[in-house]
């Protein structure tokens, strides 16, 4: 994945008249990795689940777990 856009500039202004303000850059590249499962348990159920994990970038996203269930109506 590619993030070709992504400036972010904030301004802070406190009720004292205090002021601060930062930018980030946060361009960059990186792949993810995942692994998911879909198991149908009756006639309009499912349980899911997925891990997944990014590599390569500044910013990283440790281990994610999603799991779930979908009932179809």
């Amino acid at each position: 994945m590619r993030e070709y856009k992504a400036d972010r500039n904030v301004d802070l202004k406190s009720a004292n008249g205090e002021f601060m303000s930062f930018g980030e850059n946060y361009r960059d590249s990186w792949v993810e990795i995942g692994l998911g499962l879909n198991k149908k348990i009756g006639e309009k159920t499912h349980l899911y689940a997925d891990v997944e994990r990014s590599l390569g970038a500044t910013i990283q996203k440790d281990w994610q777990v999603n799991v779930g269930f979908r009932w179809e109506f």
